[in-house]
C-alpha cells in the first residue's frame, strides 16, 4: 500500500459535512496538506497555505493535492470536522509511516518535551 492509499483510507473515515454542490477541495486533500505541514513544524495557517504553495508540484505528485485552499477554507474546514477522528486517523497515518515506511526516525529535542 503506497502512503496515498494510507492517507485516504485513514483520512476518509472522517466525516464531511459541507454540502457538495459548493466543494473546491476535498477534505481528504486538505487533510493530507495539513498532515504533511504538521510533519515540518508549521502549525499557522497562513504558513500551511505557503508550504502548499511552494511543494505544489510533489505534492500534487505524490498525494494527488490538486490545488492549496484558503485561509477561510482551511478555518471552515477545522471548525467542522471531529477533532477526536481527526487524531486517531493522523496517530494511525503516523503509526504506519514509523512502522513501514522508515529506516530511520529524527526527532528534534524541544518538539519531545
Amino acid at each position: 500500500m503506497n502512503l496515498n492509499e494510507v492517507f485516504n483510507m485513514y483520512f476518509g473515515i472522517i466525516d464531511d459535512d459541507r454540502c457538495e454542490v459548493n466543494v473546491l477541495h476535498p477534505l481528504i486533500d486538505v487533510l493530507k496538506l495539513c498532515l504533511m505541514a504538521t510533519l515540518y513544524r508549521i502549525d499557522e495557517l497562513e504558513k500551511i497555505i505557503d508550504y502548499g504553495k511552494n511543494k505544489k508540484g510533489f505534492l500534487e505528485k505524490k498525494f494527488e493535492i490538486k490545488d492549496i485552499p484558503s485561509k477561510s477554507t482551511l478555518t471552515r474546514i477545522f471548525a467542522m470536522i471531529d477533532s477526536k477522528m481527526l487524531s486517531l486517523s493522523s496517530a494511525c497515518i503516523l503509526r504506519y509511516i514509523i512502522t513501514y515506511k522508515s529506516e530511520q526516525i529524527m526527532l528534534a529535542g524541544k518538539g519531545i518535551r
